[in-house]
């Protein structure tokens, strides 16, 4: 089950946070001005086009790092958890993640941080793979 959530939560970062790095980071500041700038809230367009441009650029380079780390999270502790390997090891992996998905996104990705959040627990709380397969036997 923590795979299966681990490889959702990983696709969907992949989407939200790789979509918005890659966009931005291959965007010209013309690019910019002509399509995005005029859509964005006044919040944004009152800094001027070329702040604009520099904010929402580095926010796509740290988006960007944010998922690298996301995903060498999930994976690691994917692998931990597989086989019931080292469950306790995972949780700390799986909760080190979505503190890095939470801050890195600024908060905005806190639904996949929470299913971070929920994995950690998962592995947190996982019974010992002996008495799994002695509850099997019996079954």
């Amino acid at each position: 089950l923590e795979v299966i959530i681990s490889i959702v939560v990983g696709i969907v970062s992949l989407i939200f946070l790789g979509g918005y790095a890659l966009t931005m980071t291959q965007m010209s500041q013309n690019q910019f001005e002509e399509t995005l700038f005029q859509s964005l809230g006044d919040t944004v367009t009152s800094k001027g086009p070329e702040l604009a441009y520099v904010e929402l650029k580095t926010l796509g380079v740290w988006f960007g790092a944010t998922l690298v780390l996301t995903l060498f999270g999930l994976v690691i502790s994917s692998y931990l958890i597989g086989n019931n390997r080292k469950p306790k090891l995972a949780g700390i992996g799986y909760l080190i993640t979505g503190i890095i998905l939470l801050l890195g996104s600024q908060t905005i990705a806190f639904p996949l941080a929470f299913f971070c959040f929920v994995l950690a627990g998962l592995a947190f709380f996982r019974k010992k793979d002996s008495h799994i397969r002695n509850t099997l036997k019996n079954a």
